[in-house]
């Protein structure tokens, strides 16, 4: 029988992801420590492992929750997934699948605001075109003593072509402002270095029920369009 081949970036379990967006079974364990349970989201789940393993590690402790925005990637591939690589067996998988919605992170989040007290995700915001939006929605969704982490994906490579060096072009007047020193500001955002690419960070952050990023988009530009082996979305601000 064919073994199955499973794209890499859709399987990223909580090692991987630790180079990413920092040590999210720590957070757990760490938010527990308060709680008898918890609701975990994460936004672009792909496969679904890390949610898997967070369930397999902390059990009836966490609710888990998943979103993805195209149809075939859908429950049955997690599930799927889960049992090709041994998380759970078969007949333990039903009850330790997360919570799931296919939906576009870029049209909003079907959540109620408050509701998750841990949000994450990981290589998505690259391809969100209203990327200030997208963080912001993020807060609406957290609880007041909730925490969100996810990385920032802005592509500071200078060995690329300037159109794939920043997928945050944000502009006061004539000047350029890096949204890293835009983020540094907020009082409720940390900003770390990627383990794994530490030209580029994440953030852990805090609810701000007056959060906002102050900055408009203005234009988006498909990377993917302009070259097949470049990805994600160019996003161009200028400060409110």
């Amino acid at each position: 029988m064919k073994k199955e081949t499973w794209n890499l970036g859709r399987s990223r379990g909580l090692e991987k992801a630790k180079l990413i967006i920092g040590d999210l079974k720590k957070e757990v364990a760490l938010l527990l420590k308060n709680k008898k349970k918890i609701r975990i989201l994460e936004v672009g789940c792909g496969y679904g492992r890390v949610l898997l393993e967070l369930k397999k590690i902390f059990g009836n402790r966490i609710e888990t929750y998943g979103t993805n925005k195209e149809p075939a990637w859908n429950i049955e591939l997690i599930k799927k997934f889960g049992i090709a690589e041994k998380i759970f067996s078969k007949g333990d998988i039903k009850s330790k699948l997360p919570k799931f919605v296919i939906a576009d992170a870029d049209k909003g989040l079907p959540y109620p605001s408050n509701y998750f007290d841990l949000v994450f995700s990981q290589r998505v915001i690259q391809y969100i075109s209203d990327k200030a939006k997208y963080l912001e929605e993020l807060n609406r969704i957290v609880k007041k003593d909730g925490l969100i982490f996810t990385d920032i994906q802005d592509g500071s490579k200078k060995d690329k072509p300037i159109e794939l060096q920043h997928r945050w072009e944000i502009w006061n007047k004539d000047k350029r402002v890096s949204i890293y020193q835009l983020l540094s500001k907020k009082k409720n955002i940390h900003l770390y270095k990627e383990k794994g690419n530490p030209q580029d960070k994440y953030i852990k952050m805090k609810k701000d029920p007056n959060f906002k990023m102050n900055i408009k988009l203005i234009s988006k530009i498909d990377l993917h369009g302009i070259n097949p082996d470049w990805w994600g979305t160019k996003s161009i601000y200028i400060l409110k």
